[in-house]
């Protein structure tokens, strides 16, 4: 973890007519997985550094940059500076709290997601889970049962649009006025518009009974049970893929860990149901 020395340094370089003298109070927040992320105070106003640990793939630091500067009609961070060849970012701090600490009701997330998804600007490139998943399961030894799992499924979604791909409820926060703001925003592509439904509603280990219902309300038509079946596997085989080519690769977390053992477990419980 950088000291403030560091961190000081990376603030002025995107900021230089800031003085560093005004920089101040530099707190480590542990939430991120993929970056390291530092609230500080300038002068009177809080914000966020950004500052990403290593090169991922996927990840578009210019296809992010310029969706915070044409993202007028969604409630995001307001960006102070940005650098698209590092991806480190100063963000102003949003108060409020994150939707995995928060009670939250189901009808809502289907509103959110519309919204959400009708706002979001045109985009070419095409997220696909299940090969992002069978390319981190290539690093070190997986599961040999979920590197089979994510060879039998096939992603072809019927339905595509653009989407977040990544809307776990620790990348939303509710604010203080009850509006919803989301975060990070790296892997913007078109995809299967469940995918992001999935996301949220495993994310937020809400009752399976609901998801069919929810995800009709979305979609504004009869759910076929094969697309919700690949999108749950999907899902979680990402989910799974990524935290074991995190930890083979030294992001040694035990949040990381947990989500292993979570989206293992999460995935033997589809082999069970036959619902591979």
């Amino acid at each position: 973890m950088a000291d403030s020395t560091e961190l000081v340094r990376r603030v002025i370089a995107l900021c230089p007519s800031w003085d560093p003298g005004d920089l101040t109070n530099f707190q480590f927040l542990p939430g991120g997985y993929s970056n390291q992320n530092h609230q500080f105070r300038h002068r009177d106003e809080l914000f966020v550094l950004r500052v990403p640990d290593r090169i991922r793939p996927f990840i578009d630091r210019e296809l992010e940059q310029s969706f915070y500067k044409f993202s007028a009609q969604i409630l995001v961070p307001r960006i102070e500076a940005f650098d698209a060849s590092t991806g480190v970012m100063i963000s102003h701090w949003q108060s409020g709290a994150l939707l995995c600490e928060t009670q939250v009701d189901p009808s809502l997330l289907v509103p959110y997601l519309k919204s959400l998804h009708r706002a979001l600007p045109p985009c070419t490139r095409c997220y696909d889970p299940v090969a992002s998943a069978r390319e981190q399961l290539s690093i070190g030894d997986p599961e040999n049962a979920i590197v089979e799992q994510a060879a039998a499924l096939v992603w072809n979604p019927p339905d595509t649009g653009v989407c977040h791909n990544d809307l776990n409820p620790w990348n939303i926060i509710r604010t203080p006025s009850g509006e919803w703001m989301t975060l990070d925003w790296e892997w913007l592509a078109v995809n299967d518009p469940l995918f992001d439904l999935v996301t949220l509603h495993q994310g937020l280990f809400l009752d399976d009974d609901i998801l069919e219902e929810l995800s009709e309300s979305l979609l504004g038509d009869a759910l076929s049970e094969e697309r919700l079946r690949i999108c749950l596997n999907a899902f979680w085989l990402r989910e799974y893929a990524w935290a074991h080519a995190e930890l083979t690769q030294g992001n040694d977390r035990d949040e990381i860990h947990d989500q292993l053992r979570t989206s293992s477990r999460k995935l033997a419980d589809l082999r069970s149901q036959g619902k591979v």
